[in-house]
């Protein structure tokens, strides 16, 4: 009787622990299910929210790239049905409002917009105290990168516009943890923002971003160092209070990781072969967004078209950043091309080349086609223009 009860026992206690066992493996499951890499496929799957965030570069009066870029995703996202929201410093909301409104002329107002109230102030990359380097980087006598020879990279902008000082990024990391809190975004999409990519790596939110080869250069220079430096500094604050924030530790460690989705605004034959072989980059060219009819309607066309020096040309537009290429550069191709092209037109209409470059002071025209002025409304010539050339 006593052997039947043990073996009762037994048995129970063997069904217990296969349960048991079963149990767990259901619930680890779910607990570590491996993420999804390619974030193409994770969108796919269902409706998400995603957060565009512009929060570089920190000054009033920029070009509006970012903007751009941000919006054009926002549409096709928004198109498919996903939530859209918008991250800015304080003194882009109404700039990017005036976009938006563009945009998404009829429900631009329910598209919501969080501000940020700290903001880099240019050239403030020397830390509180005054001369102090940061952790781990000895400043070298100079600071011109040795393999790429140029002076000037991201990393160099970044410093210049105040993402080198450790307690403003800080600040605005914090503030960007809360507008998670709020908003709860299954994805953030982002440019070249230093700061979103420090809080982004922190709670392991999944990250679309643009990259061209510029981006990249300068990872040897003293900017770099600093700037990476600087990054491990916060989030080792960060894991030290709270253990489940993430470790990754180095500012290049966060960028272009394999798992991130990276946007090329580009062509493959305008890319270097590091760009072309990165994992889940995708190539989509020119990126801008659709605007409302009303700025494209038929008077205002004609009556850019019955501008004096519009008349009787074809119009190419060009326009190539504040100082992202040379403008003697511009002036030979640019110029040649233009010659080029006109010579192998076989009707009466002539191309003219239109480029904005605002370093020039008066215009002037070169080898009879290609012209150049301080400022052209890049708005009303894209109307009229058989092609145009953006940075």
């Amino acid at each position: 009787m006593q052997q039947k009860a043990t073996n009762k026992y037994f048995i129970l206690s063997i069904l217990l622990l296969i349960l048991t066992i079963i149990t767990l493996t259901k619930c680890s499951t779910i607990i570590n299910k491996p993420k999804d890499n390619n974030i193409i496929t994770h969108l796919a799957d269902d409706k998400k929210k995603i957060l565009f965030t512009v929060i570089s570069p920190s000054l009033e009066s920029v070009s509006y790239g970012s903007f751009t870029r941000n919006i054009a995703i926002a549409q096709e996202a928004k198109r498919l049905g996903h939530e859209i929201a918008f991250l800015c410093g304080q003194h882009w909301k109404e700039s990017l409002i005036k976009h938006l409104k563009r945009a998404f002329p009829h429900d631009y107002k329910t598209i919501t917009i969080y501000t940020l109230k700290t903001r880099p102030k240019v050239f403030s990359f020397i830390p509180n105290e005054w001369f102090m380097e940061p952790k781990d980087v000895k400043v070298p006598s100079f600071i011109l990168d040795k393999k790429t020879k140029r002076f000037g990279s991201l990393y160099m902008a970044w410093m210049l516009m105040g993402f080198g000082n450790e307690s403003i990024v800080k600040k605005i990391v914090l503030e960007q943890l809360e507008i998670y809190l709020k908003f709860k975004p299954n994805v953030l999409f982002l440019e070249i923002d230093l700061p979103t990519y420090i809080s982004a790596s922190l709670i392991d939110i999944p990250i679309m971003e643009t990259i061209s080869s510029p981006m990249l250069e300068g990872k040897d220079s003293f900017f770099s160092f600093w700037l990476n430096s600087m990054t491990k500094s916060i989030v080792s604050d960060f894991s030290v209070k709270d253990k489940s924030f993430s470790a990754l530790q180095y500012l290049d460690g966060m960028r272009y990781q394999g798992k991130s989705l990276k946007i090329v605004p580009s062509i493959e034959a305008l890319e270097t072969e590091e760009i072309i072989y990165m994992p889940n980059v995708t190539f989509v060219g020119h990126l801008f967004p659709n605007t409302s009819n009303s700025d494209f309607d038929d008077t205002n066309i004609e009556k850019t078209k019955s501008d004096y020096k519009y008349q009787n040309q074809k119009v190419i537009f060009a326009y190539f950043g504040k100082g992202s290429v040379p403008t003697e550069i511009v002036e030979q191709v640019m110029s040649n091309f233009c010659l080029e092209i006109n010579k192998r037109n076989n009707d009466n209409i002539s191309y003219h080349c239109y480029i904005a470059e605002n370093s020039i002071k008066n215009s002037y025209t070169l080898l009879n086609y290609t012209h150049f002025e301080n400022y052209i409304d890049g708005n009303e010539i894209m109307k009229i223009s058989t092609l145009v050339f953006t940075h």
